[in-house]
């Protein structure tokens, strides 16, 4: 067990690496990752090929600036070195998607339709009488969890059957900002 992961984990901006750091500190380490104890430090080590980096930890008390500086350092390494990525990153680095067709991992697509889905609203038409009177109400509200999977998925099946042409999916600034009705 190596307590400091657990600190850095807490430092952790996204779900997925607060879980990488988790199973690091129960010994689950990512593929070609190692850790050496000596007295005085822990040293992960990785060598894959023909790359590789030794990067060495203080085992005394560290303070919350050191296991901040430690958290962007091991991410760092592991993101240049061995390409682990959240999609949160991989989006980032890509902030010049302009084009459905630019992106190509599909992950990347699947969370583009999920945040488009889950960030717009649904509108109702509510129909009432009143006084004799049909008044009609626009009502927007967020679609629940299970109907946001279920447009999704509507919209991948789509894509892969080519009902949905690519090159109407509106895209700016990273995100979708329109899609053709399914």
């Amino acid at each position: 067990m190596y307590p400091v992961f657990l600190r850095i984990s807490c430092m952790a901006d996204t779900e997925f690496w607060r879980r990488i750091f988790e199973n690091m500190a129960r010994s689950i380490f990512p593929r070609f990752i190692y850790m050496k104890e000596t007295e005085s430090s822990l040293v992960i080590s990785y060598y894959h090929e023909k790359n590789g980096f030794l990067y060495s930890i203080n085992r005394h008390a560290h303070s919350d600036s050191d296991i901040s500086i430690l958290y962007k350092d091991i991410k760092n390494l592991l993101s240049s070195n061995i390409g682990i990525y959240c999609v949160s990153d991989m989006i980032n680095m890509k902030t010049k998607i302009e084009t459905w067709a630019s992106v190509k991992k599909r992950c990347v697509k699947n969370y583009l339709i999920l945040d488009y889905v889950t960030n717009n609203k649904e509108v109702t038409n509510n129909k009432e009488v009143t006084n004799n009177k049909e008044v009609t109400n626009v009502i927007l509200s967020s679609f629940s969890p299970k109907k946001a999977r279920k447009i999704a998925n509507k919209v991948n099946i789509a894509l892969v059957f080519k009902t949905i042409d690519t090159s109407e999916i509106i895209m700016a600034n990273g995100h979708i900002k329109n899609l053709p009705k399914v």
